[in-house]
């Protein structure tokens, strides 16, 4: 995995500027998948759940999980475009006027650990939070957690891939491996 660590992060908040970014990395992880509560169906299908597990690997990588970048703020731009188009507009800007309050950075500096999996803590984490009884009939259940990274929360775990039902391939080997539900 690469990163793109933006190099003038004041000149493109305060004046408009061209990011220059630097790409650095390669971080290499190693991804492996396990099924786990699986069970067999008389329909010749198999469900089961996914647990995804990265690790990572540092004789591989060009650098270390320790690394500082510089990223676009990934909780404000997701947060702005999910509140541009799904809360209404007469709440806009009640909205808005207290996420300006909460003084959002639009870039952040954070290790690369932080970025993939320990998290970021964010004042529109916090916010969301307190607003979620006035927008949570806007925003997806299980949208917001209490920080953000690329894989957070999921290192290890069976409950981001959800449910899969796939078959078997007996009484057909032509559908073998193909996905009946997910």
């Amino acid at each position: 995995m690469y990163m793109f660590n933006v190099t003038n992060p004041d000149q493109v908040a305060k004046h408009g500027a061209k990011p220059i970014v630097e790409e650095v990395g390669p971080y290499v992880f190693y991804e492996n998948h396990h099924k786990a509560d699986l069970i067999w169906n008389s329909n010749n299908t198999i469900t089961y759940k996914q647990i995804r597990t990265w690790n990572h690997v540092p004789e591989l990588s060009v650098g270390r999980l320790t690394d500082k970048v510089t990223i676009i703020n990934p909780v404000a731009a997701s947060i702005a475009e999910m509140l541009r188009s799904k809360i209404p507009k007469f709440l806009r800007p009640l909205v808005s006027m207290y996420l300006n309050t909460e003084k959002e950075r639009v870039f952040v500096t954070h290790t690369i650990q932080e970025i993939l999996f320990d998290g970021m803590e964010d004042p529109l984490l916090d916010a969301m939070e307190k607003l979620k009884l006035i927008i949570k009939n806007y925003i997806p259940e299980g949208a917001f957690m209490d920080k953000f990274a690329i894989f957070y929360a999921r290192n290890g775990t069976d409950w981001v891939d959800g449910v899969w039902n796939m078959y078997t391939g007996a009484g057909n080997v032509a559908d073998m491996g193909k996905v009946h539900s997910w």
